[in-house]
């Protein structure tokens, strides 16, 4: 488990995350966070700011930390690379593509939306089933908030809701892969 820590440290420094960011416990507000959960990020268009508003640890959290559960590799892999910024959603695809921010469109639905992982986790219509099916962890996301989604509740419920809404939109794995969440492997 140690080794899939550093690999992920190691991913998130080849991304441009500062380790530092990685490793704060945020209950401040500060840090790029904009009120107590981190509803919007105040400067949208950088990535440090985006994790520091939605996926740092706030100091109201309790429990452990995602990379401390015990999950296969390739699901841990998966949650950490959503928090950390490093998969193929079109917030990050378009970085890389040099768009603007607003022009990072969902490719998944026809809302017109930017496709980052508030849209996916909170927003997305097709990801509606997955609200329903772990309402408990959006019910008290109220008014939505990703910090509060992510750090609120169980973090294997909210694991587990990460990488359903990852399937859904073919983010993650194997066939196989995506059938081991659906028999509740995790």
């Amino acid at each position: 488990m140690q080794n899939l820590a550093a690999e992920l440290l190691a991913c998130a420094g080849h991304h441009g995350m500062a380790r530092q960011a990685l490793m704060q416990h945020d209950g401040s507000g500060r840090a790029g966070s904009a009120g107590v959960c981190g509803h919007e990020p105040e400067n949208s268009t950088g990535k440090r700011t985006t994790y520091a508003a939605w996926f740092s640890r706030p100091g109201w959290a309790q429990g452990g930390e995602f990379w401390q559960l015990e999950l296969s590799a390739p699901q841990l892999r998966a949650v950490q690379r959503l928090r950390l910024g490093s998969h193929s959603l079109p917030v990050e695809t378009g970085r890389f593509a040099k768009l603007d921010r607003q022009d990072r469109c969902c490719r998944f639905c026809d809302s017109g939306a930017v496709g980052d992982e508030k849209h996916l986790l909170m927003e997305r219509p097709a990801t509606d089933v997955v609200r329903q099916r772990f309402s408990c962890l959006f019910e008290m996301a109220v008014p939505p908030c990703v910090r509060q989604l992510v750090w609120g509740g169980d973090k294997i419920t909210v694991a587990e809701s990460m990488l359903t809404c990852l399937g859904q939109v073919g983010l993650i794995g194997s066939v196989r892969f995506i059938k081991s969440l659906q028999h509740d492997d995790i």
